[in-house]
């Protein structure tokens, strides 16, 4: 079928009209999978010289979009990665990680990411250690300012250790 459309309007008018009739579907422009039950496509195409009735150009190049109304995906759960970020000891690296879980907010649909007490057991319940935040990169970084007092005690305690191994190995001399 062959539809001519005088605006964009239009177009997103007759988008809506199709998808209202198929709830369980949705517009996509991404079918990389190849997996997708395709229902409609919807393939739009301009030429470089179209314009209006009044001589005005609307595109410099040839304008070729495809659309697909494909069956919805259940959202599937991310795993979330308990971020691990190492720090130099002077030739020691350490390495240390940030538990990072999803929370929902009680009373209101806010979900978010919370910093937890690393070792609990997955049916434990953890130690929340940082307030709901929005992303998994400032859970992270809540995680990290939490820990870094923690690590700058090993860091003088690593210090302090090194200094007594200096003073019980004193340098030995060759007399010869």
């Amino acid at each position: 079928m062959n539809i001519n459309f005088k605006s964009h309007y239009d177009i997103t008018e007759i988008e809506n009209a199709f998808a209202a009739h198929f709830p369980d579907h949705e517009y996509t422009d991404d079918i990389s999978s190849g997996n997708e039950e395709i229902l409609l496509s919807i393939d739009r195409f301009q030429e470089p010289i179209s314009g209006s009735d009044w001589g005005q150009r609307w595109n410099e190049d040839t304008l070729i979009r495809q659309k697909y109304l494909v069956k919805s995906k259940e959202p599937t759960e991310k795993v979330i990665p308990n971020s691990t970020f190492w720090v130099l000891f002077e030739d020691d690296l350490k390495e240390y990680k940030v538990d990072i879980r999803r929370g929902i907010r009680p009373g209101t649909d806010f979900t978010g990411f919370l910093v937890v007490k690393e070792g609990a057991t997955e049916g434990e319940k953890p130690e929340i250690l940082s307030e709901l935040l929005p992303d998994q990169g400032s859970a992270f970084w809540e995680g990290v300012r939490l820990m870094t007092p923690g690590i700058d005690q090993e860091f003088q305690q690593f210090q302090q250790a090194k200094k007594k191994k200096r003073r019980k190995d004193p340098k030995k001399t060759n007399n010869g």
